[in-house]
């Protein structure tokens, strides 16, 4: 029986028990009395009994593991039949992925800033205390070391890896006749003999989300970057010969970007914006392989001296948010290093 109809019972025994008593007391029979709690009850038939708050609130939470399982059922049964779908008929595929894709790195992203809660307690990309970085900073400009070496050969196999994802992806450029696409760049009888060259000038960039994942196989992001910042999905490659054409390194799209100097060593000269010439002072270094230099391209333009090396030279560069960087990384207040303690590494 339910428990709101017992409650009901009860609190009627016990309004007839006192109807008893006070008849007793006023000297009624128990015909009397009969008559009486009959009369009562027959007036008060059509009241409404309303439950209490708490039995409401018990009933609602009694259903809320039942609605849980259905809507999970639900969902799974709607992402099995989408996949049956897509299998048996691929240009469904075709129109979902397409409506979606101006929403998909979005979409990603917000997976990624929920899961930060689940990299912090997991620590998935440290680095351990094995790795050690080196950093001298002016109003965000620095280098640290952390890189791995990077071959041709490494990047050949990349390529060969995921040719269907970087064949239409990559924006290629390059000084070498008859070298049109990045296809071209890695057929067998092309080696780092053959690029090392005089002046032999090769950049590709990639700015889609299969291919940045691609390249992130090959360079991981960078430990030093906080994991609240977004790293842009713009990736450029520099592959450069003996004696090749000095550039700036431009195509940065957040605030903070960095170069990764992954094979030979490259002399980088680095100056001041405009409105920051009085603050900091023009600075050159040499990059080892292995070196990363991170700046600010609002603050600073970096420009990459020609490859005077022995072997061919491999390059990298991407760009981050400032979202989740320390004040104490880049103090402003901080004395700017002058050209001549750059010069000391040399």
């Amino acid at each position: 029986m339910d428990s709101c109809v017992l409650e009901y019972v009860q609190v009627l025994q016990q309004n007839v028990a006192e109807l008893h008593q006070m008849g007793k007391e006023w000297g009624m029979t128990e015909e009397e009395m009969s008559a009486c709690i009959e009369r009562v009850l027959k007036e008060d038939e059509n009241v409404v009994v309303a439950p209490p708050p708490t039995f409401t609130l018990r009933r609602i939470l009694r259903c809320v593991p039942v609605a849980i399982f259905f809507l999970f059922v639900t969902i799974l049964v709607i992402a099995c039949g989408a996949m049956v779908l897509f299998y048996v008929y691929p240009p469904a595929w075709n129109y979902v992925s397409g409506a979606l894709k101006l929403y998909d790195y979005k979409l990603l992203r917000a997976v990624r800033l929920a899961a930060l809660p689940l990299h912090r307690y997991f620590n998935i990309t440290s680095e351990g205390k094995s790795a050690k970085a080196r950093m001298r900073s002016c109003e965000g400009g620095g280098e640290i070391g952390l890189a791995k070496k990077v071959t041709f050969d490494d990047l050949r196999q990349l390529y060969r890896n995921n040719k269907d994802v970087l064949d239409t992806a990559a924006v290629f450029q390059s000084n070498v006749p008859g070298m049109k696409n990045i296809e071209d760049l890695f057929i067998d009888e092309i080696d780092e003999d053959f690029l090392y060259k005089d002046k032999t000038t090769i950049h590709w960039t990639t700015k889609n989300i299969p291919s940045s994942q691609v390249m992130r196989k090959l360079f991981p992001r960078p430990s030093f970057i906080p994991s609240e910042s977004e790293v842009a999905l713009d990736k450029v490659v520099f592959v450069d010969g003996h004696k090749s054409g000095h550039y700036e390194v431009t195509t940065v799209r957040f605030e903070m970007g960095y170069y990764m100097q992954l094979s030979s060593s490259r002399k980088v000269i680095v100056t001041p914006s405009r409105h920051c010439r009085e603050v900091c002072s023009p600075m050159h270094t040499l990059m080892n392989e292995g070196d990363i230099m991170t700046y600010n391209p609002l603050v600073w333009r970096a420009v990459m001296m020609p490859n005077v090396d022995n072997m061919l030279s491999i390059g990298y560069l991407g760009s981050y948010s400032f979202a989740g960087l320390k004040q104490d990384e880049i103090n402003p207040e901080d004395q700017p290093p002058s050209s001549h303690d750059w010069e000391k590494k040399e």
